[in-house]
């Protein structure tokens, strides 16, 4: 296991976005994702890959040199999903869960590294229904992706709160917006992560790890928040998934304002109590939640709107005002709940899911 960091150009954007795919008329989750990526160009399936349950499809974005060139790339990916799923009668959905399957209607994708995890994690695996946002920014060198790391692990409530999109499970409002990353802690090295001193402390607790045989490579990590020194990246896992292109593009922005603004700063020291609290107070509230900053306590969209109008020289303005838009505005988990109180109909949570 290479432990040195591979230096990367400055700030580049990477984005994976995990997706599942229903029987268009029932919305159960239907399993025709190998017949999709068939009929699709090779030129937009390279950037399709598998994941552990059959009905599920990542997205693995090409390397972005700007906010720019996201739009465009997604517009027509998601053009060629749709598409494509029309064929077999299925539709393709961004939720962080889907809001009725049981668990039991999905199936594994035949492989040997799922199999070996399944092995290790048991029933915390076959839970695993739930999708989610991957964010990469690359970096320069090794005391930037800490200074980026510990921004992070600071602010990643204010994305999480952006994206929450999974208040519902197994047809059950669960009473949290994100009930996606609660399942995800369940992982022995998934969740909040520690502060780390510096790239010496990361690579200390990875090689005790590694060498134990505990994992193989650092995609055996999955806090909400990782270096990935072989990327040259600081990648941030805390997000749900989501269907919307300015969503992904608002979240995008933040993360990117953040690590522009605090990559050559080192961060305070950060108490893992409070790391907890603040991430639980996204889960539970989204972007009403509160947040302990200091010795002062914000709504998490005030603290959003502040943080980009202290640094709205870092990034283009009309980016600026998504993120303020879509921090102002309503996180589709409180709109699936509208929904459901209103109609009182599962599927239609479906349907605003849909890309």
């Amino acid at each position: 296991m290479d432990f040195s960091f591979k230096k990367c150009s400055s700030l580049n954007i990477g984005i994976e976005l995990e997706l599942f795919i229903v029987d268009s008329t029932t919305y159960k989750l239907k399993r025709v994702r190998d017949k999709i990526f068939e009929v699709i160009p090779q030129k937009y399936s390279k950037y399709l890959k598998k994941e552990y349950f059959q009905s599920i499809i990542e997205i693995v974005s090409p390397v972005f040199n700007s906010l720019d060139e996201i739009a465009p790339f997604f517009d027509k990916i998601f053009n060629q999903l749709k598409n494509a799923a029309k064929i077999y009668d299925a539709k393709i959905i961004g939720l962080g869960t889907h809001p009725f399957a049981k668990i039991t209607d999905a199936k594994p994708t035949p492989d040997k590294r799922y199999e070996k995890l399944k092995n290790e994690l048991q029933m915390v695996l076959d839970r695993f229904l739930i999708f989610g946002m991957h964010i990469h920014i690359g970096l320069p060198d090794e005391v930037a992706a800490v200074n980026v790391h510990n921004h992070t692990l600071k602010y990643m409530p204010l994305m999480l709160a952006l994206s929450t999109s999974s208040p519902f499970f197994e047809g059950k409002n669960t009473g949290l917006h994100s009930y996606r990353s609660l399942i995800f802690e369940n992982l022995p090295r998934g969740g909040v992560p520690e502060y780390l001193d510096n790239y010496e402390d990361f690579i200390n607790s990875t090689k005790l790890l590694y060498h134990h045989n505990f994992i193989e490579k650092y995609n055996d990590l999955w806090w909400d928040v990782r270096i990935r020194p072989d990327y040259g990246t600081v990648e941030l896992r805390i997000c749900d998934s989501t269907n919307n292109i300015n969503r992904i593009l608002a979240i995008t922005a933040l993360y990117y304002l953040i690590a522009k603004n605090f990559c050559n700063k080192k961060c305070e020291k950060l108490f893992y109590p409070v790391l907890k609290q603040n991430k639980w107070n996204a889960i539970r509230y989204s972007l009403d939640g509160n947040f302990i900053l200091n010795d002062k306590k914000e709504k998490i969209n005030t603290l959003i709107k502040a943080l980009i109008e202290k640094h709205s020289d870092t990034i283009d303005n009309k980016y600026l005002q998504i993120i303020n838009d879509y921090a102002e505005n309503k996180s589709i988990s409180y709109k699936l709940v509208e929904n459901y109180n209103k109609f009182n109909n599962l599927l239609n949570l479906c349907k605003l899911g849909e890309i």
